[in-house]
């Protein structure tokens, strides 16, 4: 088992440098989920709508998601050494995060915020979020018997899952029900839930959990070449280009390329909005050719990871 060696070092340098003073302004993190972003590969090549021969794949719902670690970097050729931590999320043990201190939001919703001046003054260009946890509505198809019932129809299921390191996991609540593990679960692992009818009766919950095919779940960092994590896809640190959408030109703010400055004088919050790229990001293997997920006949789970991120000032 890998050990989380430069993260508690990170913590350590976060932690002995936070200050909070009366009339902070902050640097509140947000996400959402965006299906118009270009799909991209690990190394943040953009590869537009392939998944892969033999494949079907479905831009998901998602409710939910966590990350165990943020970082801000200055420009391309900064390495993981280089980073300026903004936020690390508890550690079980030196071997895995643990999932039951994971702070879990919805799209839009405050998921962290740090006053602006506990961040070290400079100019921004990348941000990095390990990617932890992510809950999702897919749907599948059953053409099954299952409690001497037999389906044959399309349904919606939920799906948690664990995107990056090491996560030891107590229980995870997939949407109504829970898996219960008590152990240190990889990248990759995944809970499935879904209350499906028959007879127009809502009479069959079922529930598994998995995991994805090994290097299965897509991680994409352009800065893959100057990482010092000795595998950054394991560790699931995504980053992306921050871009800006304060910047008023001929008679209207546009969306471009810019860099986060932090000057520790601001005069107002920042709010840095995590867009993740999310259009057929959920593979499967499709054995049968429907374009159906259908689990109840083992067609596995290929990919559930993002496609991209792109912070954009807000």
């Amino acid at each position: 088992m890998k050990k989380f060696a430069w993260i508690p070092l990170l913590a350590l340098l976060f932690a002995s440098c936070t200050k909070v003073g009366v009339g902070e302004r902050y640097l509140i993190i947000k996400f959402k989920f965006n299906d118009t972003l270009p799909r991209m590969n690990d190394a943040g090549n953009i590869i537009g709508d392939s998944i892969g021969f033999g494949n079907a794949a479905v831009t998901p719902k998602f409710n939910s998601i966590s990350v165990n670690f943020l970082a801000l970097f200055a420009n391309d050729s900064s390495k993981y050494a280089d980073a300026n931590p903004i936020y690390t999320a508890a550690i079980k043990d030196s071997t895995a995060f643990n999932f039951s201190q994971y702070k879990i939001v919805s799209e839009g919703e405050t998921f962290y915020e740090i006053p602006l001046s506990s961040i070290k003054a400079g100019t921004y260009k990348w941000l990095g979020a390990g990617l932890a946890y992510s809950n999702m509505d897919v749907p599948f198809r059953i053409d099954y018997v299952f409690n001497n019932n037999a389906y044959n129809s399309s349904y919606t299921g939920t799906v948690a899952t664990l995107l990056g390191a090491s996560t030891y996991v107590d229980s995870m609540k997939i949407k109504d029900n829970y898996t219960y593990k008590k152990s240190n679960q990889p990248q990759g692992f995944w809970a499935f839930e879904s209350r499906f009818g028959f007879g127009g009766f809502l009479d069959s919950i079922f529930t598994r959990n998995d995991y994805v095919a090994t290097n299965g779940t897509t991680v994409v960092n352009p800065l893959f070449g100057n990482t010092i994590i000795p595998n950054f896809k394991t560790y699931g640190i995504t980053t992306g280009k921050i871009y800006n959408n304060r910047a008023y030109k001929n008679g209207e703010f546009k969306l471009e390329e810019s860099p986060l400055v932090i000057t520790g004088l601001e005069t107002e919050s920042i709010i840095l909005e995590l867009n993740l790229s999310t259009k057929n990001s959920f593979i499967w293997k499709d054995d049968n050719n429907n374009k159906m997920w259908e689990p109840f006949k083992g067609e596995p789970i290929i990919d559930m990871g993002f496609r991209g991120m792109r912070p954009i000032i807000k």
